[in-house]
């Protein structure tokens, strides 16, 4: 498992699906979508000038590690904060993991 990644995305909700397009057009073989709340520091909006969305998605993708980079830009590309999605995306390596099948096409 040393090759693999878990990328982790944060949307806004409804946008989970145009992540997993994203991401799949980059090679990813699915994903686990969770619905999370924000816990966002009081007061954010006024710094950020922007609305901070209590309710968000939870994309999990584990993947090659030689695709993560243009999975996350696809990512930041398609529903990351400058977008409606305000999405943030970051990735951790795997070291072990058991019952499922990373998709080895593309």
């Amino acid at each position: 498992m040393e090759n693999k990644e878990l990328i982790i995305c944060i949307v806004n909700p409804g946008y989970s699906d145009i992540v997993m397009n994203a991401a799949k057009e980059q090679g990813a073989g699915g994903g686990t979508i969770l619905n999370a709340k924000g816990t966002g520091r009081k007061g954010i909006e006024k710094v950020l000038d922007m609305p901070v969305q209590q309710d968000k998605e939870l994309v999990l993708i584990v993947t090659e590690r030689s695709r993560r980079d243009a999975i996350l830009k696809a990512l930041n590309d398609n529903c990351g904060l400058d977008t409606a999605g305000h999405g943030i995306a970051f990735s951790v390596p795997v070291s072990d993991a058991m019952g499922f099948h990373i998709n080895r096409e593309k």
